[in-house]
């Protein structure tokens, strides 16, 4: 099994927790952004008839290809169901599968752009980040290659005023929804760890840094983002919580 991932992308986090959790040994191709985009695409060029998506992460395991956090923890419990994070009961399964969609459409994209919309400014905190675990040369490349992939991710991101704006307007709602639903209960789903957990803090994760998400956060934050994780707590020392809790180091 080999899971093709950044260190960095928070959806990468979340499978490499559910491997973590359920002990499956596997090996890490750590890309470079940018660069990533060659090695995906000659990935999954076998599984789709157009121009195959180049996004990650991507699992390669007995022979199947696998693109996609979601997808990826599906093939996962399909294949290696213990220990189990999915309710059997159908109704909290579903439950579940409601949270992750809520992570996937109002957490994970909305984390990324308002994170990159400080952090791009400044290459000595990103650099780091980018190339952790990756290629000898990543960090050398990465200095010649950033204005390039900085534009193009502000680009492709929207990262952007408006974009910062329309995705701090639907944080502010999702955190709210998360904070008067944890108000009575530990768990999202049920009275234990479950998927919806993993998804919702692995995505929100980047906003509060803990430790067992394995990356070279910067020492110093840009003072908006020290504001936005004290504007979002609670909800994000339950994240912090369930790290410490669920996540070893």
């Amino acid at each position: 099994m080999k899971l093709y991932q950044m260190p960095i992308s928070h959806y990468c986090e979340k499978v490499r927790w559910m491997l973590d959790l359920k002990k499956i040994k596997h090996s890490t191709k750590n890309l470079l952004p940018g660069l990533h985009i060659a090695v995906i695409h000659k990935l999954m060029r076998k599984q789709s008839s157009g121009f195959p998506s180049t996004s990650v992460p991507v699992l390669k395991d007995q022979g199947k290809i696998i693109q996609g956090s979601d997808h990826i923890l599906d093939h996962l419990d399909l294949l290696y169901p213990q220990p189990s994070f999915m309710p059997v009961d159908s109704e909290l399964k579903q439950e579940v599968l409601k949270w992750e969609e809520f992570a996937d459409q109002k957490l994970g994209p909305h984390v990324r752009r308002c994170c990159y919309y400080y952090l791009l400014r400044d290459p000595s905190a990103v650099i780091p980040m980018f190339t952790y675990k990756g290629p000898w040369y990543g960090r050398l490349l990465m200095k010649f290659m950033f204005p390039q992939l900085q534009a193009a991710m502000r680009k492709g991101m929207q990262i952007d005023q408006e974009g910062f704006n329309k995705s701090k307007a639907v944080l502010d709602e999702a955190v709210q929804t998360l904070a008067s639903h944890l108000s009575t209960r530990q768990y999202l789903v049920d009275e234990r760890l479950t998927r919806a957990d993993i998804a919702v803090a692995s995505l929100l994760a980047p906003l509060i840094r803990p430790q067992g998400y394995d990356v070279p956060w910067p020492q110093t934050l840009p003072e908006e983002l020290t504001q936005l994780e004290l504007e979002y707590q609670p909800v994000l020392q339950w994240v912090d919580k369930m790290y410490k809790n669920h996540r070893k180091p």
